[in-house]
């Protein structure tokens, strides 16, 4: 969130974890836990495998790219994948512009 001008230093504003990446976001912090449980509970079915057979990383660059991106018949496979990410995040509040960070018109 700090490289992206959502935060004012690099720590976890939610957890106070040293460093808040995009897989600590998605996977790990715990102020967003009970929204990941909806999140995984959704993609339980859809994934190709069980969410437990991912490591941390591969698990997050589906999250952020789907999975097999490069197979044209993932589009609406990933299609969901991104939708269910996105309730996510929009739930979560995290990528809420505050009036400090936003950028004048």
């Amino acid at each position: 969130m700090y490289e992206i001008g959502q935060s004012n230093n690099k720590s976890c504003q939610h957890c106070g974890f040293h460093t808040e990446s995009c897989e600590h976001f998605l996977l790990d912090c715990t102020a967003f836990a009970n929204l990941r449980v909806q999140m995984f509970n959704k993609l339980e079915g859809l994934l190709e495998n069980n969410l437990k057979s991912y490591t941390k990383k591969s698990l997050c660059n589906i999250l952020l790219t789907g999975e097999k991106p490069y197979l044209p018949d993932k589009f609406v496979h990933n299609k969901h994948i991104f939708f269910t990410v996105q309730t996510f995040i929009f739930k979560s509040k995290r990528m809420t512009i505050s009036q400090r960070n936003a950028h004048p018109a």
